[in-house]
């Protein structure tokens, strides 16, 4: 009998032990966002913090980590049509880090039901999305799947996992043009650093760390002057 293949929840429960679902679910987007920018995901698992959080059990998330987005990627890919979405990750965070705490994300049927509310003509012509409550992106996949994944989707979150999480969301489902806003809400929502989502030939994702260089700091404060 051939062997049952793990869902991405078990898989990241066998390496939990006794750290907190949080620190491992961190460190895992933390380690996508840098495969799919290109740089070496050894950098990363030799941080000495790392090591020092998973002590005994430092290289399990290195041995895990390609089954582990082999099977992000898969689980997604499966739900691409589904009306539940596809957002593995977000539904992982809510369900096993969240759990009963008071800021729920908004559940897809409400997301598809005002996606449409959310865009912006820019003075070129080109059309922009824009949320200023990301959570995990699924108003942004909304709108795409709404309208067009070529049109420009800008998202803002102060929570700097849910921030990771949408820009993996937004690339994974072939959206072309994107960028995640990360703030600091405990220092007056200044920026911290922002994950620009490329599509076509340069497909990946791009830390933005200056402002001047984010073109969703620029939607941001354009928003707060409406």
């Amino acid at each position: 009998m051939a062997k049952q293949s793990q869902s991405f929840t078990s898989m990241m429960y066998s390496i939990s032990h006794a750290v907190e679902m949080e620190v491992i679910l961190n460190h895992f987007v933390s380690s996508v966002i840098l495969t799919l920018s290109g740089n070496p995901i050894v950098h990363l698992m030799q941080d000495a913090e790392l090591q020092k959080v998973f002590g005994k059990n430092g290289m399990k998330l290195t041995e895990f980590f390609p089954k582990l987005l082999s099977t992000l990627v898969t689980e997604m890919g499966s739900r691409i049509d589904s009306e539940a979405g596809n957002d593995i990750l977000g539904e992982f965070y809510e369900q096993e880090v969240l759990k009963n705490e008071d800021r729920p994300f908004r559940t897809w049927e409400r997301c598809r039901s005002t996606a449409k509310l959310t865009s912006i003509i820019a003075p070129s012509g080109l059309k922009m999305f824009f949320d200023n409550r990301c959570e995990s992106g699924r108003m942004l996949l909304s709108s795409a799947k709404l309208t067009s994944n070529y049109n420009f989707f800008c998202g803002v979150e102060t929570r700097p996992i849910c921030a990771k999480i949408t820009a993996i969301n937004l690339l994974l489902n072939n959206l072309q043009y994107a960028e995640i806003l990360l703030l600091d809400e405990n220092n007056a929502y200044e920026f911290v650093e922002a994950y620009s989502i490329k599509g076509r030939s340069k497909k990946g994702i791009e830390t933005v760390y200056e402002k001047e260089n984010s073109l969703a700091w620029d939607m941001y404060k354009a928003s707060k002057n409406l």
